[in-house]
């Protein structure tokens, strides 16, 4: 089972290649890099150039159990951590939630940034590939899939009380969706 998602999440229903990639990503960066959830910690801290004491009691703690955290326990703790070393107050929340999500990906990706600008990627290429134009909409890029006159009109009149910027809107959100909707298939294919 892929760490750090819900059962419910799709990740766990891609093949078996990509899961044990993930697996043993998660297994073996983490716990051969960190020796202590200090070392985590301060790694975390170095990474966002934040520069706070980490307590010594967790120079003693297993990294592994120290980061099997939710999102919202690490923003409790960074929070309790920003707090106690007088860290500017109208900062510490932001702050908190900033090093939490740092902890996640430091946790899940031995290069976090790397992951990151990954991920980023691909979703500039696949809004790049979004409606730009009417024709856009008005043929898909499968030639027999055109724009509905009927739809959109009964769209414009149920839907947006005959207005027409609110179809258009949603017709173009739809075909935004069917794009992203249709990436994913190979990835979740065996």
């Amino acid at each position: 089972m892929v760490k750090f998602f819900p059962d419910t999440s799709p990740v766990h229903n891609l093949t078996p290649v990509f899961k044990n990639a993930i697996l043993e990503a998660q297994d073996e960066s983490f716990g051969s890099v960190f020796t202590s959830a200090g070392n985590y910690i301060r790694t975390v801290l170095e990474q966002l150039r934040i520069q706070i004491e980490v307590p010594a009691l967790l120079d003693s703690e297993d990294p592994t159990e120290f980061s099997d955290k939710s999102f919202g326990e690490f923003v409790d703790f960074f929070t309790y951590l920003l707090n106690s070393e007088d860290y500017p107050t109208q900062a510490v929340q932001r702050t908190a939630a900033s090093l939490a999500a740092r902890a996640m990906l430091l946790r899940a990706f031995a290069d976090p940034d790397s992951a990151v600008n990954f991920v980023r990627d691909k979703i500039i290429t696949v809004v790049e590939s979004f409606p730009q134009e009417a024709s856009d909409i008005e043929v898909g890029r499968n030639r027999g899939d055109v724009l509905d006159p009927f739809i959109l009109a009964a769209t414009q009149y149920l839907l947006y009380k005959g207005e027409f910027d609110g179809a258009i809107s949603a017709t173009v959100s739809h075909k935004a969706l069917m794009i992203i909707g249709n990436r994913p298939r190979n990835l979740t294919k065996a």
